[in-house]
């Protein structure tokens, strides 16, 4: 039990790493749009071409500024791509194992560690086939 315990706290502080490596997405979605993010003592808004403003987090989920907002177009291969926009077609945001920063957009069935995952996946499976064959002929 205390292994397992140990294991669990390992296995949350690993976790904790990419929790505190990911970004904000409210102040990208601003200036992904054309606006200005303006910080100040009682918060983060976004300000609209006009003069008007908006807190970042209500811009973002659309209760406020709603006709301000563009539409996206698709984020090419090798660009980075945040939670609120879409890669072009044939590629994925990836962001490389063990890696804590920003995606990319990137066509990731070419990518070693994939085909690395795919083989060992397949390795485990043909060793468990082999096992329940043998033991079915003993």
């Amino acid at each position: 039990m205390k292994r397992f315990f140990g294991l669990f706290i390992l296995f949350l502080v690993f976790l904790s790493a990419f929790v505190f490596g990911a970004m904000d997405p409210y102040p990208p979605f601003c200036e992904h749009q054309g606006y200005q993010v303006e910080i100040s003592e009682d918060g983060m808004y976004c300000v609209f071409d006009d003069g008007e403003k908006c807190d970042l987090g209500e811009f973002f989920d659309g209760s406020c500024g709603a006709e301000y907002k563009k539409e996206f177009s698709c984020v090419e291969e090798g660009n980075p791509v945040f939670g609120f926009e879409q890669c072009c077609f044939g590629s994925s945001p990836y962001l490389g194992f063990m890696s804590i920063g920003q995606a990319h957009c990137k066509n990731i069935l070419f990518q070693p560690e994939v085909w690395l995952i795919i083989l060992v996946i397949a390795a485990v499976i043909l060793f468990y086939i082999k096992r329940k064959k043998k033991r079915q002929s003993s």
